[in-house]
Formats: structure tokens, sequence, C-alpha cells
């Protein structure tokens, strides 16, 4: 039997992101600090969070890429979903990208 949608709110997985990007920035001492206020988005590809470059003035790619991971592992939407990261004009999207899965996202 094929395995069901899962259904899940925008206003609650925006919640949970911020939730999971405000935990991981405290529990990681490379990032602790950064000044974080991440706006939600969600492309047909990438689910996730932006952060302004300026809010990660000094850090490296990998350090970006280690926030990705942190914050898809701390959301139960992302599970079975590759973590990323993608820089690009001037805004830096982290998330994750779900795979052969669909997300149904309810009003």
């Amino acid at each position: 039997m094929p395995e069901r949608i899962k259904s899940i709110s925008a206003k609650q997985l925006s919640a949970e992101v911020q939730t999971a990007v405000k935990k991981a920035l405290s529990s990681n001492a490379a990032l602790k600090g950064v000044p974080a206020q991440p706006r939600f988005v969600m492309t047909p590809w990438l689910i996730g969070f932006i952060l302004r470059e300026l809010e990660m003035k000094d850090k490296t790619f990998g350090e970006a890429q280690g926030l990705a991971t942190d914050v898809a592992n701390l959301l139960p939407s992302a599970k079975g979903g590759t973590p990323a990261t993608l820089i690009h004009n001037n805004h830096i999207i982290m998330g994750f990208i779900l795979q052969e899965k669909l997300l149904e996202l309810e009003e």
C-alpha cells in the first residue's frame, strides 16, 4: 500500500522552522550569536529559511551547511529530506530538499 502523504499547515511548518533555527543556533558554537530572524521560504525544491548575508558575516560555507543540517535534523517534516544551502542574490537560503515524497500544505 502506498505511503500516505503527510499534511502540515504552512503556518505550522513556518513555526517549526523558526523554533528549529533558534535551537540550532543556540547549540552551534561556531554560529552562536548570529542575529538571525529567519524568514520561511518554500520553493518547488527547497523548504527552509532565508538568512541575510550580513547575518552570516565572517562565517564559512561549511558552517552554513552545518546549520542547515542541524535545522533539518530538528524538523519532523524534514525527515527523509536532504539538508541544503543555496547562496544567491545576497541571500543565504538553508533548509531541506524532499526526496521522492510530497508534502501537502493545508491552509
